[in-house]
């Protein structure tokens, strides 16, 4: 008997201790700032928090089912993710109010073990992120503005120059000038400066729609230096590759990648004298990653202008505009890449393109350094 009433005991604590300890959970979690939900693995809401209640209008019935309606596709999509073992971290959605607002969420995804060490339901955290994302798109939009009115004064500025020689030269013709030949020799030259700047714009206007196929970024890098050969060969300029592999896969639009190095490369031998080096390197980086290095040995970016490149109509070049950089920057990006230029520690500039290789588990095959001499 004296057993018995031991045990009734011990239970009687264990439920109390219980009690006290899922009140305890219960407290933090309702006075948590982030909506928090269990989800079984039919879908179906089995707990909440009080702020995803207030998020949600949970005290409405009509309302409750709106989350699990609106979400189905994330919620499925979400359930495959636990029942694979795995997680969602920070990932971010929009969700449409009764108001007829939108709210931005981020939300973790995390599996729920049951006794059997099975997944059975899954917990979602939300974070209202909406002020966020509102803000960030505001701060966008007034670069863009931005962007445009430098864009709308550069372009008047660099095509009211052409223009005003082309008016300059066709008041001489209309005289009677003996020099018409030469003129017009000068004013083709004008009007093909005024169509470039176009082209380019153009460029950066309307970007076109690519498919990205996974290609030997080698095999790219050796199809434009052969491509520019012979601008090499004019100016007496040796092309120096130092490749880490024979063979880098990129994700890529083949074309628009061989512009990037094109612009690149037509930049630095411009920008070398004549009996110098430029030097193209393939590195990887080891993160998934690889990094084309273009090191030329001319005098370099001003400190005052490099951190400017990459913006309208700014360049190092006399007849530049720097929108071909621009092109060059956007192709980047678009293939999840970045571009970074710097000055070498004695002499020229340097160019970075790092790109995400095709396969993080890309190793190191061997080493190939070749030396062309343009002569």
């Amino acid at each position: 008997m004296v057993s018995v009433l031991r045990d009734v005991t011990e239970v009687k604590l264990n439920e109390e201790e219980y009690i006290r300890v899922k009140h305890e959970f219960e407290s933090v979690v309702d006075n948590m700032a982030d909506a928090i939900s269990m989800i079984n693995l039919s879908g179906e809401i089995t707990w909440v928090n009080l702020a995803f209640q207030k998020m949600f209008s949970w005290e409405e019935k009509s309302e409750r089912t709106r989350f699990l309606t609106l979400a189905s596709d994330k919620i499925n999509e979400w359930i495959e993710v636990v029942k694979r073992n795995e997680r969602i971290v920070g990932s971010e959605f929009s969700l449409p109010m009764k108001d007829g607002q939108s709210i931005y969420l981020s939300v973790t995804v995390s599996p729920i073990y049951c006794r059997d060490g099975q997944v059975c339901a899954m917990s979602l955290i939300l974070r209202d992120v909406t002020e966020r994302v509102v803000n960030n798109n505001l701060l966008r939009r007034a670069e863009q503005l931005s962007m445009a009115g430098q864009m709308a004064a550069g372009i008047a500025h660099e095509i009211r120059n052409p223009l005003a020689s082309l008016r300059g030269f066709t008041q001489l013709i209309r005289g009677g000038s003996d020099r018409i030949f030469e003129y017009c020799d000068i004013m083709i030259r004008e009007f093909d400066r005024i169509n470039a700047i176009v082209e380019q714009l153009l460029l950066l206007s309307k970007p076109k729609k690519v498919e990205h196929k996974p290609a030997n970024m080698i095999q790219l890098l050796d199809d434009v230096l052969l491509l520019l050969e012979s601008q090499s060969n004019l100016r007496n300029i040796r092309v120096v590759r130092e490749y880490a592999s024979e063979e880098v896969m990129v994700e890529c639009a083949e074309d628009d990648l061989k512009q990037v190095f094109i612009n690149i490369l037509k930049n630095g031998i411009e920008a070398t004298p004549s009996g110098k080096e430029i030097t193209v390197s393939v590195i990887n980086e080891g993160d998934g990653q690889t990094r084309v290095r273009f090191q030329d040995q001319g005098p370099g970016v001003p400190a005052n202008t490099i951190s400017r490149l990459g913006q309208p109509f700014q360049t190092t070049k006399s007849n530049g505009t720097g929108l071909g950089l621009m092109v060059t920057s956007r192709i980047v990006k678009e293939h999840g890449g970045q571009l970074e230029i710097i000055n070498g520690s004695h002499e020229g500039a340097i160019v970075d393109v790092r790109l995400p290789l095709e396969s993080a588990t890309l190793q190191l095959q061997h080493t190939r350094s070749g030396t062309w001499r343009y002569s």
